[in-house]
């Protein structure tokens, strides 16, 4: 693994650092008492039917959507085994993919073509939803004169050129690769290792377009969902800080969200977003709210969330797979990054 990506979660953390230096851990503690133990569980419980959602689309994503369904619980333990190592692995989200289609292989019998179409379509599906998700959010920011014209431009500008980037994603997606690559290494085509490549691009063109074209009613399902593991997000925000006793609107919750994950979306090389996020937490919230404290108790909860689900995801592994699997799959996803 290169240098600069093992930097990434010093760089993060260090952020963290700063962003926690300025808090009044008094008054911290009497906002995580106020939200206190139901609050956080109502949280996790939100997260919990959220990542259901996930794994539903990503089991629609699959070229057989109705034999992967029949393994609903083991593709929860899979996609719950990948996300921990998405999350605690600096490789910009990508690091628990290879690990989720070994466990597929070895334990569905489910080959690598297969994992590796289902991962672009449910990642593409994703992204679109998130576009919708923060056009809706940035919407509401322009009508909130809380926010100043600088953070409305900068908003803008970030989501036009996010949306951009995916438009660009699904474009290419459409665009058969094997004929073209097959015309790029016409003079060596009879090479074995060449003509197995391409056949075996072909074929993942073929179930590619199987999932776009061959099942449109099925792809728009699949955004459906991801729009609703999107929604999650508020759900939980306006949880918290009505538990903390400084409610919300779910508009505003909204606005915090969109905020977040765009600012997310931006720093995706750092992992999970470390210091970034959760300054952009303490940003937004402290806009809408007046206090950068509940801003801060958002970000702690976020945080005490996704730790508890690496955390679940490691145990899940350990159950799965043993100590040496995880050794394994960590040192195969960490190559990812290399």
């Amino acid at each position: 693994m290169s240098p600069a990506r093992l930097l990434l979660p010093v760089f993060g953390l260090a952020l963290l650092v700063l962003v926690l230096w300025q808090v009044d851990f008094a008054a911290l503690g009497q906002h995580l008492a106020q939200v206190g133990v139901a609050g956080f569980l109502g949280v996790v419980i939100v997260h919990a039917w959220s990542f259901w959602f996930d794994v539903v689309l990503w089991q629609l994503a699959f070229t057989s959507p109705r034999a992967a369904l029949r393994h609903n619980g083991e593709f929860y333990l899979i996609r719950l085994i990948g996300e921990a190592y998405n999350n605690a692995l600096p490789l910009a989200s990508v690091g628990g993919e290879p690990v989720k289609a070994k466990l597929l292989r070895d334990h569905l019998g489910i080959d690598y073509t297969q994992s590796g179409v289902a991962f672009l379509v449910a990642k593409t599906a994703n992204l679109i939803a998130l576009v919708m998700f923060l056009a809706i959010g940035f919407a509401f920011m322009l009508a909130d004169l809380r926010f100043s014209a600088a953070y409305r431009t900068v908003a803008g500008m970030g989501l036009g050129f996010f949306a951009f980037s995916i438009l660009i994603l699904v474009a290419v997606q459409q665009v058969r690769a094997a004929p073209l690559f097959r015309r790029l290494t016409a003079r060596r085509a009879e090479h074995p290792w060449i003509a197995s490549a391409l056949s075996g691009l072909a074929h993942f063109d073929d179930q590619l377009a199987t999932c776009y074209r061959g099942a449109p009613r099925r792809f728009l399902w699949i955004v459906t969902l991801a729009l609703i593991t999107w929604l999650a997000g508020i759900v939980e925000i306006w949880i918290i800080l009505w538990a903390a006793e400084t409610p919300v609107t779910l508009q505003e919750a909204w606005v915090v969200e969109a905020a977040v994950q765009l600012v997310r979306t931006a720093v995706f090389f750092i992992p999970s977003g470390l210091g970034v996020v959760d300054g952009s937490f303490v940003l937004v919230v402290g806009i809408i709210t007046g206090s950068q404290g509940l801003g801060v108790l958002v970000a702690v909860i976020r945080r005490a969330r996704d730790l508890l689900w690496i955390a679940a995801g490691f145990l899940a592994g350990l159950r799965y797979v043993g100590r040496r699997g995880l050794k394994r799959l960590w040192r195969e996803g960490s190559r990812e990054g290399e």
